[in-house]
């Protein structure tokens, strides 16, 4: 008969094996779509799980609904030039779908009320994602562009221009279909 320590130790030993097979396995499951970049330096990959809280779950016990997605963040400078950018990819089953306007094709401002931001639609990669670009005269430059229903991908810079910022989006969107 097993004394308490020993089951302990058991049930310890047992999970120790479980959580150094499994993490593997799950760290392969998941998209490194913030990879590295050609000429640039990508900081710390920060990764967060998209999930609901079981007090607002219809069933608290059920993991696997939970999970809605993952919102990955890295940052990449360029040693040459020095310019930086932020990435943000945010995807999952739970995510909201980046809605673009189809009638908007035009540019646009933010009105005589606003901060003096212009807002332009256009398309990225050879596969024309729709995108949305912005440009403020005081924040700079950022880049959402739809990749799927469930996917979006946020680019963002202070230092880079906005031909630059949609040049390396298309590297990241030609990345990621060949690694799929």
């Amino acid at each position: 008969m097993l004394t308490r320590w020993s089951k302990r130790i058991f049930i310890g030993t047992v999970c120790l094996v479980c959580v150094l097979f499994l993490t593997p396995i799950a760290a392969k499951a998941a998209p490194e779509t913030l990879g590295e970049i050609p000429s640039w330096r990508a900081g710390e990959l920060r990764t967060t799980p998209l999930v609901v809280e079981p007090t607002a779950r219809k069933n608290p016990t059920d993991e696997a609904s939970a999970r809605k997605g993952t919102w990955l963040e890295r940052e990449y400078r360029n040693p040459q030039t020095g310019e930086r950018f932020r990435a943000i990819y945010i995807g999952g089953p739970g995510t909201k779908r980046l809605r673009l306007s189809p009638q908007n094709t035009a540019p646009t401002s933010d009105g005589p009320y606003g901060s003096g931001a212009t807002y332009a639609p256009v398309e990225i990669g050879d596969e024309k994602f729709p995108a949305s670009l912005e440009t403020h005269p005081l924040l700079g430059v950022s880049l959402a562009i739809r990749l799927a229903d469930d996917k979006t991908l946020t680019l963002e810079s202070q230092s880079m221009t906005a031909d630059r910022l949609i040049a390396v989006a298309e590297i990241f969107c030609e990345k990621m279909r060949e690694d799929q």
